[in-house]
């Protein structure tokens, strides 16, 4: 990882937040939904692609 890279991740998401015209706290609280959504539904996804290919 490079020094400044999260700097970088937040300067993209109020890149995003201006271009779309809302508040860049929305874009942030959506990307951080996103991703814990990931953790949480990853462990249960995986499993059961597991059941169906053996």
């Amino acid at each position: 990882m490079t020094p400044g890279r999260r700097t970088r991740k937040r300067a993209e998401q109020s890149w995003i937040a201006l271009s779309l015209g809302i508040a860049s706290a929305f874009v942030t609280s959506h990307h951080l939904l996103r991703i814990m959504m990931l953790i949480l539904l990853m462990p249960v996804l995986l499993s059961r692609f597991k059941r169906l290919s053996a």
